[in-house]
Parts: structure tokens; sequence; C-alpha cells
């Protein structure tokens, strides 16, 4: 598993993994996890101030999913 530690490198690798689903789709699975990101790495910051952005953007993404993960859910919504 790749360690992320920014957002914009998961939404580059969550777009590839959802290449195959409708445009759509795609925008909304990354506007979704962006938007869930960003909420999870302040409520980790909130909690330890002294923690790096960094690693608190790696402990949200592996509390929230990898992109395979995601994208295994989005598509599971395409082809129930």
């Amino acid at each position: 598993m790749v360690k992320y530690t920014s957002i914009s490198k998961y939404k580059e690798d969550l777009s590839k993994e959802l290449r195959n689903l409708g445009e759509d789709i795609v925008e909304d699975a990354i506007q979704d996890s962006e938007v869930h990101l960003k909420m999870m790495i302040r409520e980790i910051r909130k909690e330890d101030p002294g923690i790096r952005r960094k690693k608190a953007v790696h402990f949200a993404i592996r509390s929230f999913g990898y992109p395979s993960e995601i994208a295994d859910v989005y598509r599971s919504f395409e082809n129930p």
C-alpha cells in the first residue's frame, strides 16, 4: 500500500481506479472523498494539535479507505 501524505495524490490514484466508470461518478467520488478526508484531518489535528499534517493525512486515508477500496464501493453501486 502507498503511504499517502497528500490528498492530491490520493485523488489522482482514486481517479485512476475509477477510470472505467462514468465521469459523473468519478467526479462525485473524488469530491466526496476530499470532503471526508479534510473533515477527518481536521478532527485528527484537533485531537492532537502537535501532529504533522502529512501524518494526519496518512491516518485519515488509512481510516477512510485506500483508492482501490473506495473504487470497489463505487463499482458495487454500478453493478449491484
